[in-house]
């Protein structure tokens, strides 16, 4: 078992990720290996995030658990990885859809995700 602290109080501390939740819902975020943690993210909120298997794969699951809803449709979730830059990038299909974008700020990857097509404004 790996556990990793993260005081975001230090001065100068840059979290590897951080995941930005820019939606009107509720976001569960996990990675994509065994024995790893979900995360929700309210609404317009942020998060510094570390990977809970520092040797498992690299990809976030992405879905909208208030909703009971899978993004794809199905019992699956988006998968998102954060070592490749771009987007925004369409994950399921409208009405149900959520937009994702992965950026550098500083030596930090933002996950970004929306749940309408953003704008140049909203990036």
């Amino acid at each position: 078992v790996t556990v990793v602290f993260i005081d975001a109080l230090v001065e100068g501390y840059e979290p590897p990720y951080t995941i930005r939740n820019l939606s009107s819902r509720t976001v569960r975020v996990q990675q994509c290996a065994p024995n790893t943690v979900p995360r929700q993210l309210r609404p317009d909120s942020a998060l510094p995030y570390v990977w809970d298997a520092p040797l498992g794969a690299k990809e976030l699951s992405v879905n909208f658990p208030d909703e009971g809803y899978m993004l794809k449709g199905t019992t699956d979730s988006a998968k998102v990885r954060l070592d490749l830059l771009g987007g925004p990038y369409a994950h399921g299909a409208p009405p149900m859809q959520a937009w994702t974008a992965v950026t550098l700020s500083g030596s930090t990857r933002v996950l970004t995700i929306w749940d309408a097509q953003p704008t140049r404004a909203d990036e």
